[in-house]
């Protein structure tokens, strides 16, 4: 009953109207969509400021924590380092005859850290991993957007598993072959290793704790 009056109205209208009519709709439809599209726009906009203002934050906390682990490194190396050249005195100083060696001298390359580090000193490596390890295994990680970045980070674990292995045989040798070594040939006593294990080892465990 109603269709008849619309459609009586729609044919009443001529066609220069019809046409407006239909240009109108069609107008209004594009506004809409494009209130609709703009809106969109505006929304993924924010949220890529908002994860893009997450990332900064993110990469802030990480080149903190690397900067203090790359320190401690630096302390690390350089303590090997001036083992290593009091290591090259003694070498010098071979074949060592423990009864006319001057001890004071083998004390001072073995145990005196006052010279930077000692043979005897133990200098590790032990880097802060709190934050590489809570973005790695959370959805934080997608917020990184350089790819290199993300791939370094997650080799990281290998490459500081690496280091420490090497690290540790290192600590094994000196404490299963060197020492003994070194009391077998009565250049050392037992008693002089354990006084310097209390008194002179140093362990960097807490540098950026």
């Amino acid at each position: 009953m109603l269709k008849a009056p619309r459609k009586i109205k729609w044919n009443s209208i001529n066609k220069e109207g019809r046409s407006s009519f239909i240009i109108s709709a069609i107008r209004e439809i594009l506004f809409v969509m494009i209130g609709i599209l703009l809106a969109l726009s505006v929304n993924n906009w924010n949220e890529s400021r908002k994860k893009q203002i997450k990332e900064k934050a993110l990469l802030k906390q990480l080149h903190e924590e690397f900067q203090d682990n790359k320190e401690q490194l630096v302390t690390v190396k350089r303590g090997h380092l001036a083992a290593y050249y009091d290591a090259e005195s003694v070498l010098k100083m071979f074949p060592i005859n423990p009864n006319t060696v001057n001890l004071d001298s083998l004390n001072f390359f073995f145990f005196n850290a006052d010279n930077g580090g000692a043979i005897m000193d133990r200098w590790t490596f032990n880097p802060s991993n709190a934050i590489i390890k809570s973005i790695t295994n959370s959805a934080a990680f997608d917020l990184i957007q350089n790819e290199e970045l993300r791939f370094k980070l997650l080799a990281w674990d290998s490459i500081l598993d690496d280091y420490l292995e090497d690290e540790h045989i290192m600590i094994a040798f000196r404490n299963d072959v060197f020492i003994p070594y070194l009391i077998e040939k009565g250049v050392m006593t037992q008693q002089r290793f354990k006084h310097a294990a209390v008194s002179h080892v140093r362990i960097y465990s807490s540098l950026t704790s």
